[in-house]
């Protein structure tokens, strides 16, 4: 199994956002997916897996997600593309068929924004994001 990572839309829309809006402001391969019976948006720099984000060494079971320093800013910038569009989103990275339990965290967009760029997500913790 491979990393995924997802952003996954609320029904309730108050601005509409695709994947093109997405991929313009991060230039990352984002596709829009089902996840949970809703729409996603999954994020890659190469559209298969979400790996490519990952440092050298990061560990699928490990605490925290290591992501590279390129994938940083621009991950960052997805979260607030949606913000700025006025949308409730859930964030996740995590591991298929990992052990790790899953969390749920509700935050804002400009925290996880924040918890991203200084490379804090942490591993199978759905980050609930409402506007």
């Amino acid at each position: 199994m491979c990393l995924e990572v997802l952003v996954q839309l609320e029904p309730s829309a108050k601005a509409p956002i695709g994947s093109p809006s997405l991929r313009a402001a991060s230039e990352f391969a984002i596709r829009r997916v089902k996840f949970g019976g809703r729409t996603a948006f999954h994020v890659s720099t190469d559209g298969t897996c979400s790996c490519g984000l990952l440092a050298a060494g990061c560990e699928p079971e490990g605490e925290l997600w290591t992501f590279t320093d390129d994938a940083l800013e621009p991950l960052a910038r997805v979260i607030e593309a949606l913000a700025a569009k006025g949308r409730n989103f859930d964030f996740l990275a995590y591991w298929p068929g990992a052990e790790r339990p899953r969390r749920t965290e509700k935050l804002t967009a400009e925290s996880l924004a924040r918890t991203i760029r200084m490379n804090g997500i942490r591993n199978n913790v759905l980050f609930e994001v409402r506007t």
